[in-house]
């Protein structure tokens, strides 16, 4: 047993190696385009990015002028600044941490749950190309969602009453206003399942710890910075442009169930497939981190339709929660029984298989061997 499980470590090292081989070149293929290149500038004088006095500059003056995403927009000015090998470079390492941050909310363990959770970026991210390898993307969602999960953990950790250091403490206060200041639907559900945290503990405890208080307020504070940043108004003026109330309801509406029937339809699937055999064969209830994770993506989905423009990418937070609630209730099937680690290995590698598809896809398509 212990010789297999040697065999398969070696195995998951080098297909991740593989996938980060992959993942590189098609962020080395994939050029600042678009929106890029508008970022790369200082927004007030337009000359090209030098120093982190343009990038204040620039944000300052793209909170009145056109957007919140304060946070996410300096990041993608600084990986822009860096230019396109170092930040092709930090995208797959972000990308690695991103998957080892879900996995640890989810409770996962060892190199398995780690290569499950790498292999659905980006085979279960819709919009994949523009949320994954286009770098005003990357920031918006890929690095963004780091500050916000790995806050989401930090909360996990308290609801499971684990003691954590001092210095985890005072970093959970600048990641609550970070994650508030995210997106505009995953920095109110970060708020509110705070709220949550907070009231699930003192029910069980019959305290709350200064700190967590402190830290969701600045998520509170993050979440109404970007919300009534004076650019959203003026950047969704131009979205909805020419349409009645009623018409306008109804694109909403009909965005929304698109999302939910196209977009995160193949990821449904799986999370309904997971917890039909969890819970219907092993009697796994699903608990309060699983319900929590769940109704994250259900809040992350549902406020979208405040959104007057929705985009397959805006669905990223949505797939990230799902995907926790799958690494989390199957890390609990293998610990009930071991035999099945087999059968969730194999639903990593056709995730990776599909991935490095993608990928591959693109990298064949950009050196014109397919059309």
């Amino acid at each position: 047993m212990e010789k297999k499980q040697k065999i398969m470590g070696v195995v998951l090292i080098g297909m991740m190696a593989a996938y980060a081989g992959v993942s590189f070149l098609t962020h080395h293929l994939y050029p600042f385009i678009a929106d890029d290149l508008w970022y790369s500038t200082n927004l007030v004088t337009t000359k090209a990015v030098s120093s982190v006095g343009d990038i204040v500059e620039s944000q300052i003056w793209h909170y009145f002028n056109w957007g919140g995403r304060s946070i996410s927009h300096s990041i993608l000015q600084l990986t822009l600044w860096s230019g396109e090998t170092i930040a092709d470079i930090w995208n797959v390492m972000v990308t690695f941490l991103l998957a080892f941050i879900i996995c640890k909310l989810a409770g996962g363990k060892g190199l398995l749950m780690m290569f499950l959770g790498l292999s659905a970026f980006p085979a279960l991210i819709p919009g994949w190309e523009a949320a994954l390898f286009w770098q005003s993307g990357t920031a918006n969602y890929l690095y963004i969602s780091v500050f916000v999960f790995l806050y989401l953990y930090l909360l996990f950790r308290y609801l499971r009453g684990e003691k954590l250091s001092l210095w985890l403490k005072m970093l959970s206060i600048p990641l609550g206003l970070i994650a508030g200041w995210s997106n505009e639907n995953v920095g109110p559900t970060v708020f509110i399942l705070a709220v949550m945290i907070i009231l699930i503990h003192h029910a069980e405890t019959k305290k709350v710890d200064i700190w967590i208080l402190i830290s969701n307020i600045a998520c509170l504070a993050g979440s109404v910075l970007l919300l009534i940043a004076p650019g959203n108004s003026v950047r969704g003026a131009y979205a909805e442009q020419g349409y009645g109330i009623v018409w306008r309801i109804f694109l909403r509406c009909y965005a929304e169930c698109r999302g939910l029937f196209e977009s995160l339809f193949p990821l449904l699937i799986i999370v309904a497939c997971v917890f039909a055999f969890g819970r219907g064969f092993y009697r796994i209830k699903i608990g309060k981190e699983r319900g929590l994770l769940l109704f994250g993506a259900l809040l992350t989905w549902g406020a979208l339709v405040l959104s007057p423009v929705i985009i397959d990418r805006a669905y990223f937070g949505t797939v990230l929660f799902l995907l926790a609630f799958i690494i989390s209730y199957l890390k609990d099937i293998i610990a009930r029984e071991k035999r099945m680690e087999g059968y969730v290995f194999g639903l990593a590698v056709i995730l990776w298989l599909r991935s490095l598809y993608m990928m591959l896809t693109y990298v064949c398509t950009y050196w014109g061997w397919i059309k």
